[in-house]
């Protein structure tokens, strides 16, 4: 067999492969994605949803299911680099959802089943049977369905953009020392609009640190040791749960230190922020029920009230300089076009019928404030443009009355 005869073949041997056993062909990334060679795993991934135009429907329920499954694992067993592989994971996620075909592979129930190994204590637990309404293929998924199934596994913050989520009522601050040194913590009360500044201004007046030293002080997750940004929300970070509080450690690090873990929590951040974005565009892209979809996404954006602050949250200080700021501008604006086109699938698929025409003005602020952030870059300042002509024209009647 030639070089060249070789290469042509591997397409359909990697088909043949995926639909006659997808579960055993995809195994040997799976089960390596939380041992080792993690990033390798993903990016092999990567490669075979995009070197496949269009996945079986067995490969695509496997690789979703267990996607879904990889997320509950991290969020119910936080680690230290559990926000980069929860990112890693939706940036998979997204794509096989754009991929999926449109044939139920069972021929029959609507329903798929998925088994999620829960971990606690360092070891196994038994598995549990997890019914994840997920019908033939990407144009059954519903969100209505999916914020019951995953709100139900306390895993909805993570996957779903529209997840509202209480905020913890109280989060524990120890102090410059080990935790487990026998200090005495302080318990500060959390809001809905409570920043890490103002819990760090407080942690600072509370463990009497001179305010000559209070820049080198900063906030840092017990368990993750993730550093927070001062200018972050607390509710975007920490969620109810009952009897069981946040912990963070008040941590003295030198200025430079401390901007360049802050560079890489952020730039994770976004990475996050951006799967979600992309996975929900990617369920609105197809045309099948998209009015229906588009109405409860509405609805759903609307309870937010991070809606549409967390759309235009941009942190600029980082962006200027340092190791990764260009970097993170270039994340950002990514982050940005991705909510202009959501806003601009929505738009489309409510042509003439917004539901709420007291509501729009929300939505042209996503706009608006892509604009004003990046109005330098040549792509968002086209489309931008083009929803604001878009909208004039399917939203006339909404215009002439409410300006």
């Amino acid at each position: 067999m030639t070089e060249r005869s070789e290469f042509e073949s591997q397409p359909d041997v990697i088909w043949s492969c995926l639909v006659e056993d997808s579960a055993l062909f995809l195994r040997y990334v799976l089960e390596r994605l939380t041992r080792d060679k993690q990033e390798l795993m993903f990016k092999i991934l990567r490669h075979l949803i995009r070197f496949v135009p269009k996945l079986p429907q067995q490969a695509a329920f496997a690789l979703y299911n267990y996607i879904i499954g990889y997320v509950m694992f991290y969020v119910r067993s936080p680690q230290e680099d559990c926000q980069k592989l929860i990112g890693a994971a939706l940036s998979i996620l997204w794509m096989v959802s754009e991929q999926m075909l449109q044939t139920n592979p069972d021929g029959g129930s609507s329903h798929r089943f998925i088994r999620v190994k829960i971990i606690r204590g360092g070891k196994n637990c038994q598995q549990q049977l997890l019914k994840i309404p997920f019908p033939q293929s990407v144009h059954g998924i519903m969100f209505k369905d999916l914020k019951q199934i995953l709100r139900k596994e306390q895993c909805d913050a993570s996957i779903l953009l529209t997840a509202n989520v209480p905020s913890a009522k109280k989060i524990i601050v120890h102090g410059p020392q080990e935790p487990d040194a026998g200090g005495i913590p302080s318990q500060f009360p959390v809001q809905e609009d409570t920043q890490f500044c103002q819990i760090l201004r407080e942690s600072l007046d509370f463990f009497g640190i001179e305010e000559s030293r209070h820049r080198e002080f900063f906030l840092v997750d017990h368990k993750t040791h993730q550093i927070h940004n001062p200018s972050s929300y607390v509710r975007d970070f920490y969620f109810f749960k009952r009897s069981q509080y946040p912990q963070l450690e008040l941590i003295h690090m030198k200025p430079e230190d401390a901007f360049n873990a802050l560079q890489k929590q952020e730039l994770l951040h976004k990475f996050v922020e951006i799967g979600k974005v992309l996975l929900t565009w990617a369920i609105l892209k197809n045309v099948d029920m998209v009015v229906q979809r588009v109405v409860f996404l509405h609805e759903e954006l609307m309870k937010l009230p991070s809606f549409p602050r967390k759309a235009l949250e941009a942190d600029l200080d980082l962006y200027k300089e340092g190791e990764m700021g260009k970097e993170l501008l270039g994340l950002d604006v990514l982050h940005k076009f991705m909510w202009v086109r959501l806003i601009a699938r929505m738009f489309e698929a409510m042509a003439g019928n917004f539901a709420y025409s007291g509501d729009i003005h929300l939505f042209l602020n996503v706009l608006n404030g892509a604009v004003i952030l990046h109005s330098e870059d040549a792509c968002i300042l086209r489309y931008v443009t083009a929803t604001y002509i878009n909208a004039a024209h399917n939203f006339k009647n909404i215009f002439s009355t409410n300006g």
